[in-house]
């Protein structure tokens, strides 16, 4: 089963934590969202992530993830693929 969300900070947080994201373009719309697996550990990430609790996780990762998250929706929103 998969979470899919529209915000990507809370994806930029589950990519930092290592897990796998994927960005797609959605269908009816110029935004992009970010899908990932859904399992206890993620589910526990994202609820520590909303109920601004503090994650293990350093901060300079966190906006690195967050970076590459936006860089490949905005290549999907253009019409780029692989970034090319």
């Amino acid at each position: 089963m998969l979470i899919t969300d529209r915000n990507l900070q809370r994806a930029a947080i589950v990519f930092a934590a290592g897990y796998h994201v994927e960005i797609f373009k959605l269908p009816t719309s110029p935004r992009c969202a970010a899908e990932y697996v859904d399992s206890p550990e993620i589910r526990a990430l994202i609820e520590a992530f909303d109920s601004k609790k503090i994650i293990d996780i350093p901060h300079k990762v966190v906006l690195d993830c967050y970076g590459q998250l936006m860089a490949r929706a905005k290549d999907l929103k253009v019409g780029r693929v692989g970034g090319v």
